[in-house]
């Protein structure tokens, strides 16, 4: 049984995951990209340098493993799968995954970084739930999505958007908070952690429209909070609660419209609070707080499947 090489190379990580189909087991490795000071992210440009830059010894650190097993190699390679979706960063990866494939004469397939966060669910207690429609959370530093998802006849999973946040982000919302209250870019774990050691219960309730919502309130919010005088525990455990009843209102009116099953990926999906609300309330299907970031292990995994690329 052939293994399957996986890269992606996103605005926040260098990431590379080797897929064995047989044993069904994912090994990744990855680093975070370097941002200075107190900047909140990365030219574009400088993004793809130190992709360049770290790329080839993550893939190395795969090793050892036999060449000849290999049976194909892919990569992320837009944001999404929209044909208007496009990023630079993307640009090291897809370069290295084809140069590889040809090289070892295997098949190269180019997929969307959101299919790799969607598919990262195969790594989750219910892999199952990738073989039908269901409903799906992108939460990231540039996403906040609420998706269909259908497979296509090889399991491909194919993304329609239904609804999220009208301007900014949840991950964005998060990083925000972060810089303002002087952690480390991106901020997601260390806000995280300090929501988690805090008992406060208040928070924003975004206004819901369908299945969207508008997350740029929030901010004013904290911020006076944060001019108040509150604590940084509090503030933090303010914004992952706001993010949160934000979800959960959407995820209600969706399950209720679709009756589908609800599968949660995303860096802001790392936050224990979220987790545990959402399997509690929805049942939801929780990617592994390991792949929720962005990584490859979706990516490799997707290498695996036949029939045709969308891209």
């Amino acid at each position: 049984m052939p293994l399957f090489l996986g890269i992606d190379t996103s605005n926040y990580k260098t990431s590379v995951a080797l897929f064995d189909a047989e044993e069904d087991r994912v090994f990744c490795r990855s680093q975070s990209l370097c941002v200075s000071g107190h900047a909140m992210g990365l030219r574009q440009s400088e993004a793809l340098f130190q992709h360049i830059r770290v790329l080839p010894g993550l893939i190395a650190a795969l090793a050892p493993y036999e060449p000849g097993r290999l049976g194909a190699v892919a990569a992320s390679v837009t944001p999404r799968e929209a044909p208007s979706s496009y990023m630079p960063c993307f640009l090291t990866g897809r370069a290295v995954a084809e140069s590889v494939a040809v090289v070892l004469g295997v098949a190269f397939r180019p997929f969307s970084h959101q299919q790799g966060h969607i598919a990262s669910a195969h790594f989750s207690d219910s892999p199952d739930v990738l073989t039908r429609p269901f409903l799906c959370w992108h939460l990231s530093g540039g996403t906040t999505e609420l998706l269909l998802v259908t497979p296509d006849e090889s399991g491909l999973p194919l993304a329609r958007t239904l609804g999220g946040s009208l301007d900014i982000s949840a991950g964005q919302a998060v990083d925000r908070a972060g810089h303002m209250l002087g952690l480390p870019f991106p901020s997601g774990a260390a806000i995280s952690a300090l929501a988690e050691s805090s008992a406060v219960h208040a928070y924003f309730a975004p206004r819901i429209d369908g299945f969207s919502f508008s997350l740029s309130g929030l901010e004013n919010k904290f911020r006076q909070l944060k001019n108040k005088g509150a604590e940084d525990r509090d503030i933090a455990r303010y914004v992952i609660l706001s993010i949160l009843s934000a979800v959960e209102a959407v995820s209600k009116k969706a399950i209720e419209a679709y009756g589908l099953p609800l599968v949660c990926s995303g860096g802001v999906m790392a936050s224990a609070i979220i987790r545990q609300a959402l399997v509690g309330r929805f049942g939801a299907v929780m990617v592994p707080a390991e792949y929720t970031g962005d990584n490859a292990a979706g990516i490799a995994y997707l290498a695996s499947l036949s029939g045709k690329v969308m891209i």
